[in-house]
């Protein structure tokens, strides 16, 4: 979990495009997703690339799928 958090930049950069108020929120789905990946094996960084380098590409991508997520969910009309 250290690694990953001490990547917590790259997570933040990443989801610059979410509001300040919800920000919190899916920095901690990201980190909590990570680590469950993790514990689960599924992080498989590819050999030629050096372990940071590869776990800041991964963490960007599930940054960026969670905040994808977070803005289209965001956008669609919710009905009570």
């Amino acid at each position: 979990m250290e690694a990953i958090l001490a990547e917590r930049g790259i997570v933040l950069a990443t989801l610059a495009g979410i509001p300040k108020r919800d920000r919190r929120d899916v920095e901690a789905e990201v980190l909590l997703n990570a680590w469950n990946a993790i514990r689960r094996g599924l992080h498989r960084p590819d050999p030629r690339d050096k372990p940071r380098d590869a776990l800041r590409k991964w963490l960007r991508g599930i940054a960026w799928r969670l905040a994808s997520h977070y803005i289209v969910s965001a956008a669609s009309p919710r009905i009570s």
